[in-house]
C-alpha cells in the first residue's frame, strides 16, 4: 500500500489530530464509539504520530479525542435523520476530511460525495479501497462537472481549523 506523506506545517497535518483522536476514541471507549476506518486511515498516512501518542494517556487528550468523534458521530445522525424522510438524496460532504462520515450514515439509496484536497482523497481511497460507492472529489475539480447527479442534496460541513 502506498502511504501518503503530510508535511509538517501543512493544511493537510490540521486533519491529524481528529482522525487521531477518534481511532483513539475508538480504542478507549469501544461502547461509546466504534470508528474501523480511523486506525486503517492512520495506516495509510506516512505521518510521525509519535508526540501525539505520548498525550493519549492525558485527560484532557482523551476528552478531546471523546468531543472529536462525538461530533462526527452527531453529524451521522443528523445526515441518517434526514435520510429516512428523503432516501435518495446527494450527500455532499465539503472538507470531508480523514474521515468516513459520508460511509457511516450511507443508507444505500443515497449518493455520497465527498470532497476535498487530492491528497487528503487519495489517503481514503487507499484505507478504503473496497468502497466504490460515491463519489470522492478534490476540491480542485470545477463542480459542475462533479458526478452529483439527484435533484436533492444535503450539505455536510465538516468543521476544521485553519
Amino acid at each position: 500500500m502506498d502511504r501518503i506523506h503530510i508535511e509538517k506545517g501543512s493544511v493537510q497535518e490540521t486533519l491529524i489530530i481528529p482522525l487521531y483522536g477518534r481511532k483513539l476514541c475508538a480504542e478507549q471507549f469501544p461502547t461509546l464509539y466504534q470508528d474501523e476506518y480511523a486506525a486503517r486511515i492512520c495506516q495509510s498516512i506516512d505521518y510521525d504520530f509519535s508526540k501525539i501518542e505520548a498525550k493519549k494517556n492525558n485527560a484532557m487528550y482523551q476528552f478531546g479525542g471523546l468531543e472529536g468523534a462525538m461530533r462526527e458521530k452527531d453529524m451521522i445522525w443528523e445526515i441518517t435523520d434526514y435520510l429516512k424522510d428523503h432516501p435518495k438524496t446527494a450527500v455532499i460532504n465539503l472538507g470531508c476530511g480523514l474521515n468516513m462520515t459520508g460511509r457511516m450514515a450511507d443508507n444505500g439509496t443515497c449518493h455520497i460525495c465527498n470532497l476535498d484536497f487530492p491528497d487528503v482523497i487519495k489517503s481514503i481511497l487507499t484505507a478504503n479501497e473496497k468502497w466504490s460507492k460515491g463519489a470522492v472529489i478534490s476540491l480542485f475539480t470545477p463542480f459542475f462537472s462533479a458526478p452529483v447527479g439527484r435533484s436533492e442534496a444535503l450539505w455536510s460541513c465538516t468543521p476544521c481549523r485553519l
